[in-house]
């Protein structure tokens, strides 16, 4: 039996330009690290940021490491369990371990003054857009 994907042409839609703003190369590869995880990520825009929000809950600002390196930002934490004597899990569904994400960023990114925080179980990553200057000249003909 012969398994199928279907991937749609999305060469022209929204899809595709982030995408290509936000080449997340860890996408498609499954992480076969003992006790690591890999944290939903959202990436929207507004009118003057890209905005990057990835569901951390239960860490801490100090549990966090972005580094960016030429067009490579990597996003790296760890979430420690606590370890609870005489209690017994019969589910357990929280994330725990290490993980590390890293995203190509383009010339649209103003490198300089990407800022980041972390509230209520959100790290945002704002990367502001390089603001546009319209190169308007009149030719003269000769």
């Amino acid at each position: 039996m012969a398994l199928l994907t279907y991937k749609p042409n999305v060469e022209n839609s929204l899809d595709s330009v982030f995408r290509k703003l936000f080449d997340d190369l860890s996408e498609g590869v499954v992480d076969s690290k003992p006790n690591s995880f890999s944290p939903r990520t959202d990436i929207f825009e507004t009118e003057k940021e890209f905005i990057m929000e990835l569901a951390v809950p239960g860490m801490e600002k100090k549990d966090f490491k972005i580094d960016l390196d030429d067009d490579l930002l990597l996003i790296s934490g760890e979430r420690k369990r606590e370890e609870k004597e005489g209690v017994k899990y019969y589910r357990n569904e929280q994330l725990f371990g290490v993980f590390e994400k890293s995203f190509k960023v383009t010339e649209l990114i103003d490198k300089e003054n990407i800022k980041a925080s972390y509230e209520a179980g959100i790290l945002r990553i704002a990367l502001p857009k390089i603001e546009k200057k319209e190169t308007k000249k009149v030719i003269d003909i000769k």
